[in-house]
């Protein structure tokens, strides 16, 4: 008798053995979001008039893994509604099989209209209001629980808008069915290069996280905004479109709700790298076929004293309408005379001055890309410092009476470049009304000489004047 029980046993744990790994393969393969995307040329370069990509994908072009990652999908991970909701880190998440409801969001239907259409625009214009029911999801009887996300209002808004199907499958009638991965954002300082390009980086660590690459990958941008002048930068993925251009109901068999802002890298300081930056660079120049490696040659331009110097100009634009007047702040007064006694000074060097929001992106790209050594006041345009080449160097000039911001010193770090900050202490080299500093001559000839020996010489060390004095940061 007792070996026919513990035959039966043995028997019962066996089929639970079995049963226990069958589902594990299932849901593996239900998780895996490969789509091989045939790569699908975008001739726009508005954000908002590119069709969304439909068709079936199967991802053989998987993305690049960073440890990262780990912390991403090991921590605070939640899964529910049959695997159709899966929360990561606080920060973002996937829902598969997911419907859209358009009549469910309320507020302009419009977005990537030119300034000059948009003047009288209020705000809030630029802002959708999501009502229950907007996204919704196969969840059987269950209720979708109360994920948190952690700093991120916009998140907690869609959550709150997102109903649920009781239907596993979601097999309901739609007008459209999305089967290649989608990542949804909404973008708040959208004229601002810093965070236009911190927003496309972010997305561009999606692509990677869910095993695809920019190139095979829609992106839903779910806001209202007018055009802005970097919105080409969001080229790099496959299709780039605002809700206006998607029918009543659509079916996003996998749609990643984008990570919030304070949770991505490029806002934590304690990082001492950032993750896939030089794949983030190449991936961008690789779309505007600006070569990647412009520094490879910086052995013989040390040698024979020829690296390139590139200004950046600020100065006024009208660039966001909430500035019709166009008046920009920390400019420089006498652009004309640093160029002419750096040019005097450095005569084997090729040396430039530009305002770059007068140029397509492609040749902003390509000026940045090839700069061995960038200098412009503090801004939101040295944020292309990014694409530079490794050993680069950047020279951050601020005006009197300004704190040191932090940002492009890591971004400088982060993208192996090397960084020279100067403020002004003179009150007098202030023309406060207008908004302009005079910048003497032998401080810039002066932070040249230094970059150039720390590129050349590969010293590593940050360095910033003040009172007078150069000073290093480890």
């Amino acid at each position: 008798m007792g070996k026919i029980l513990k035959g039966r046993i043995r028997y019962c744990l066996l089929i639970l053995a079995v049963n226990y790994f069958i589902m594990t393969a299932i849901l593996i393969r239900h998780l895996q979001l490969g789509f091989n995307i045939p790569n699908t040329p975008d001739p726009d370069v508005h954000v908002n008039v590119t069709r969304p990509t439909h068709r079936t994908p199967s991802c053989k072009h998987m993305g690049f893994w960073h440890p990262v990652f780990r912390k991403w999908s090991s921590s605070s991970k939640m899964m529910t509604c049959f695997g159709n909701f899966v929360g990561y880190f606080n920060a973002f998440s996937l829902l598969k099989n997911v419907t859209v409801e358009k009549t469910l969001a309320t507020g302009s239907d419009r977005g990537g209209e030119s300034l000059s259409k948009a003047v009288k625009q209020k705000p809030w214009d630029e802002f959708h209001h999501f009502e229950k029911g907007f996204f919704r999801i196969p969840c059987g009887k269950n209720r979708l629980p109360n994920y948190n996300f952690k700093k991120s209002q916009v998140h907690i808004d869609w959550l709150k808008a997102t109903g649920v199907i009781d239907d596993a499958r979601n097999r309901h009638v739609v007008q459209r069915n999305i089967s290649r991965l989608t990542v949804a954002m909404t973008r708040f300082e959208y004229a601002n290069p810093y965070w236009l390009i911190m927003d496309v980086y972010n997305v561009f660590l999606m692509t990677h996280f869910f095993n695809c690459s920019p190139d095979a990958t829609n992106v839903l941008l779910l806001d209202a905004h007018p055009e802005g002048h970097m919105d080409s930068l969001w080229k790099i993925f496959s299709s780039v479109f605002t809700l206006r251009l998607l029918p009543k109901q659509v079916r996003f068999q996998q749609l990643v709700w984008s990570i919030n802002r304070v949770a991505g890298p490029m806002l934590e300081k304690t990082k001492s790298s950032l993750p896939l930056q030089a794949e983030f660079r190449k991936t961008v120049l690789d779309k505007y076929n600006i070569t990647s490696d412009m520094g490879r040659h910086r052995k013989h331009k040390c040698t024979y004293a020829e690296l390139s110097v590139l200004f950046i100009w600020r100065r006024d634009y009208v660039a966001h309408i909430r500035n019709p007047s166009g008046k920009v702040r920390r400019k420089i007064k006498n652009e004309e005379e640093l160029l002419d006694i750096t040019k005097k000074t450095f005569p084997g060097y090729s040396i430039k001055g530009v305002q770059l929001d007068t140029l397509n992106l492609a040749k902003q790209l390509e000026l940045v890309a090839s700069a061995d050594i960038l200098i412009g006041m503090h801004g939101a345009g040295l944020a292309q410092i990014i694409f530079q080449y490794p050993g680069s160097g950047v020279i951050e000039l601020y005006p009197h009476n300004t704190g040191f911001n932090w940002h492009f010193y890591y971004l400088s770090q982060w993208s192996q470049l090397y960084h020279i900050k100067w403020r002004n202490r003179d009150k007098k080299l202030e023309d406060k009304v207008n908004f302009y500093t005079t910048i003497p001559p032998h401080v810039i000839i002066s932070a040249v000489k230094s970059m150039t020996d720390m590129i050349c010489s590969n010293k590593t060390m940050v360095l910033f004047k003040s009172e007078g004095r150069w000073y290093g940061e480890s």
